[in-house]
């Protein structure tokens, strides 16, 4: 099941901004009325967003590690097989080995 739809399902070693976070029942509504009633937070992080990517666009060369993105990849694809969803992974018809 997509975790979109799951209260909590998966909290281990997830830090979630509140508890409605993600979920179906995350609508406008909630976000206008008691998240984030101006909308002050959502506008921070937008500025934040847009200075780094004008950072980046500047750049003749994107600073990223790529060997080190590669062996973080290939962990999370390995333990991958130890999750709780694996399972649900699985009779979904996709692969979790090199199979």
């Amino acid at each position: 099941m997509l975790s979109n739809y799951c209260l909590f399902q998966d909290t281990q070693g997830e830090d979630k901004l509140y508890s409605l976070y993600h979920t179906s029942y995350e609508t406008f509504r909630l976000v206008d009325e008691f998240v984030d009633p101006d909308y002050r937070y959502h506008q921070a992080i937008s500025r934040v967003v847009a200075e780094m990517l004008l950072s980046l666009g500047d750049k003749p060369m994107l600073p990223f590690d790529l060997t080190r993105y590669t062996k973080e990849i290939v962990m999370m694809w390995v333990s991958l097989e130890f999750h709780p969803w694996s399972q649900d992974i699985l009779e979904a018809g996709i692969p979790l080995g090199k199979d």
